[in-house]
């Protein structure tokens, strides 16, 4: 534990706190100035039960963090059956409008930051990506799995886990087993019970831990 300053009013404040005694500001932007590649931070948390969203800290660039979630906070399909590019899916509707709506407060929404997203074609395959995007909220793309995960074990986290990336036609799209295995032929795009792993960048000033 350590204290730091409240981000709102200055006051001192613990590490530990679920939020500013003096102001009230959510602890989860409480700044952490020293993260490390790897480190577990809380930014959010589960509308339903009040739990702190988990994520672990992926890339540090220029002030920011890249985080990944460290579990799957929904299941749905990624997109209609006969499948979609990333710009048009189900997912990315739902991780940029109802999941920053639902799981990050007012405060911790305005520490987000946009970016723009190169969705690549299928690395085995060639199946198109897409149009580039810009997004507060994604899914990893199939190399950006390789890239930031040290292996299977790392990416494991119970559930399948959709990427953004298409797989072996149009029609599927790359995921992640439950054991951290990339899937680069994929699943069918309208496939139930596949989970959503967001990524998101946000000031390393607000990272929580």
């Amino acid at each position: 534990m350590s204290l730091v300053p409240c981000p709102e009013c200055g006051n001192q404040v613990s590490t530990l706190a679920e939020h500013c005694p003096n102001c009230g500001c959510p602890g989860t932007l409480f700044p952490s100035p020293d993260l490390s590649i790897g480190d577990t931070v809380r930014f959010g948390a589960n509308p339903t039960t009040g739990e702190a969203l988990q994520w672990r800290v992926a890339r540090l660039q220029e002030g920011h963090a890249l985080l990944v979630a460290t579990t799957v906070l929904t299941t749905m399909p990624y997109g209609p059956e006969g499948g979609c590019p990333w710009e048009r899916s189900d997912v990315r509707a739902w991780l940029n409008a109802v999941f920053p709506e639902a799981w990050l407060s007012k405060e911790e929404r305005q520490h987000v930051t946009a970016v723009a997203l190169h969705n690549e074609e299928s690395a085995e395959w060639g199946t198109p990506g897409g149009a580039d995007t810009e997004d507060y909220c994604f899914c990893m793309s199939y190399q950006e799995a390789l890239r930031y995960f040290t292996g299977n074990a790392q990416r494991a986290v119970g559930t399948p886990w959709w990427l953004r990336t298409p797989g072996i036609e149009s029609s599927y799209t790359a995921t992640v087993s439950g054991f951290g295995v990339i899937n680069a032929n994929g699943q069918e795009s309208h496939t139930e019970g596949i989970g959503v792993l967001p990524a998101l960048w946000i000031e390393t000033s607000v990272a929580d831990r």
